[in-house]
């Protein structure tokens, strides 16, 4: 997978794989919202990876490997 790097006023600094609204894509960001300077998710985590439009199979294979922690799950 090659990540693209990209930047924002609220991620900041950010590598993403694939296109987020149209189909599977994997972002890599800094867990804290530089905008009110809070963690984007709780938990502690230095980073987090989103997981876009990605089918179930995948979710299960992401909330079993040990150096990962499914945070939450959501269905569209």
């Amino acid at each position: 997978m090659d990540f693209e790097e990209h930047e924002s006023s609220y991620y900041g600094l950010y590598y993403i794989y694939g296109k987020k609204y149209e189909g599977e894509s994997f972002q890599i960001v800094n867990n804290i919202d530089l905008l009110d300077n809070e963690p984007l998710e709780e938990g502690g985590f230095p980073v987090v990876l989103y997981v876009n439009n990605t089918n179930s199979d995948q979710n299960e294979v992401f909330a079993t490997l040990e150096d990962f922690v499914l945070i939450s799950r959501e269905h569209f």
